[in-house]
């Protein structure tokens, strides 16, 4: 990836940034107009905010803005979102402990991702449309952070969910800000990713068995060959439903999923010591599913 694409993904992700904080003081100032463009007006030494429409739903009273449009300073891109919804947010505490809420329609350009080259090849020409939902709930008694939803995707891309619980976590302004310090102390509790494709995968198989001059069968032979090669050489051990899910997933690319339920809550320090891929393997008793 090149400087020039990591900058601008760096300035689609202080977009959708943005887009959420704006979103969740909106909410915070009980859908008080007046004060969002308040607060907008103080981001200016930042970015540029427009926005359509503020609206609240009648009976869950979900609050939604439409029509963002985030314009970073010194950046010639507009990025425009479709809609903020925010189902849930705890103004009241100095961190929230609790937030469920959605950033709908993010507009990325693929060739921010890809490089324009690939793009083209993997048949990405048009504007996607990206989705961002966070639901978590905090337990200042237990200092336990339980994500139950961290989820990006593109319907006609892929999905990537995640959930997960953490321990010993202090969700302080000071603690926060010293969190590369009190990182190794956090205890990793469990956790669970969970990709879908739908249709990235497919057109890199077929991309790449154009490209070694093979059939899509016999490239997913090879690839299953290479990744078991690359396990033996690695001493990596993981158990026959593991094995067994990554040849289905390379066979039909759908759905696949990583669990990791140590027996005991591991520090996070331990994990980032281990040396080997099969002493982490065994700490977070990981498999795929």
């Amino acid at each position: 990836m090149t400087k020039k694409q990591m900058m601008i993904i760096g300035s689609v992700l202080v977009a959708v940034a943005v887009a959420s904080l704006i979103g969740f003081r909106i909410y915070a100032s009980s859908v008080a107009e007046e004060n969002l463009n308040r607060y907008i007006a103080q981001l200016t030494h930042f970015v540029d905010v427009d926005y359509e429409d503020v609206s609240v739903g009648l009976f869950g009273m979900d609050v939604s803005i439409s029509g963002v449009r985030i314009s970073p300073v010194n950046d010639k891109n507009v990025y425009r979102i479709r809609d903020i919804v925010i189902k849930k947010f705890d103004d009241e505490s100095e961190f929230p402990q609790y937030i469920d809420a959605s950033v709908e329609g993010i507009e990325i350009d693929p060739t921010w991702m890809t490089g324009k080259m690939l793009a083209k090849d993997l048949g990405y020409h048009d504007t996607l449309l990206y989705d961002l939902n966070i639901n978590y709930e905090y337990n200042e008694e237990k200092r336990e952070i339980f994500v139950q939803n961290l989820e990006w995707g593109a319907a006609n891309v892929s999905e990537l969910k995640t959930s997960f619980i953490l321990g010993n976590v202090s969700l302080t302004k000071e603690r926060l800000a010293e969190l590369y310090k009190t990182l190794p102390e956090i205890l990793f509790y469990e956790a669970r990713i969970q990709f879908k494709d739908n249709s990235v995968v497919e057109r890199i198989f077929k991309l790449e068995s154009e490209r070694t001059k093979k059939s899509i069968d016999e490239f997913k032979t090879m690839l299953k060959q290479q990744a078991e090669e690359a396990f033996r050489k690695q001493r990596i051990e993981l158990d026959e439903k593991s094995l067994r899910a990554l040849e289905d997933f390379i066979d039909d690319p759908e759905e696949i999923e990583v669990v990791m339920s140590p027996d005991k809550p591991q520090p996070i320090g331990r994990l980032m010591r281990a040396k080997r891929a099969n002493d982490l393997i065994k700490l977070l008793h990981l498999r795929i599913r």
